[in-house]
């Protein structure tokens, strides 16, 4: 069986980049068919140079390309980050806190929705503010509280 060499190999990346597919593990399982499906026509027929057995093998994808290709398997890492994140989310806090941040996210959107950008970034720092403010008064009520404990020994 005839194998490709390095710069066939990496003459298959450049034409894989050049079809506009910027995931590296995508790159390199369609380079992967690629290379197989060469490989397997230049046996067949001896005649065949690289090119014409890359352009006979590249002929046998629709006429989208790799697109098709590109976007199952885009889908595919979605789904399965998608499921990871979940899980971590649910690992981290369990379900009523998944359910909670869902509702808080909805809530944040409704309220961008009515009152616009704006109005939810000044709620925003006003939250943060007051929770600024209440932190700093509740350590100086430990602290004073601490103080108390000490001197009553």
């Amino acid at each position: 069986m005839k194998h490709l060499d390095d710069q066939q190999i990496a003459s298959l990346f450049d034409f894989v980049k050049s079809k506009y597919v910027r995931y590296i593990d995508v790159q390199h399982e369609l380079v992967d068919h690629l290379a197989s499906d060469i490989e397997i026509e230049m046996e067949a027929d001896n005649s065949l140079t690289f090119d014409k057995s890359l352009q006979k093998v590249y002929s046998k994808f629709p006429i989208s390309g790799f697109s098709n290709y590109v976007s199952a398997a885009e889908k595919s890492m979605h789904s399965y980050w998608m499921k990871n994140i979940l899980g971590q989310f649910i690992k981290f806090g369990g379900l009523p806190f998944v359910f909670s941040l869902m509702v808080l996210s909805y809530l944040q959107y409704q309220f961008i929705v009515a009152f616009g950008t704006v109005a939810f970034i000044i709620l925003i720092v006003l939250i943060v503010a007051l929770s600024l403010l209440s932190s700093s008064r509740l350590t100086n009520i430990a602290k004073d509280s601490n103080k108390r404990n000490v001197r009553s020994f």
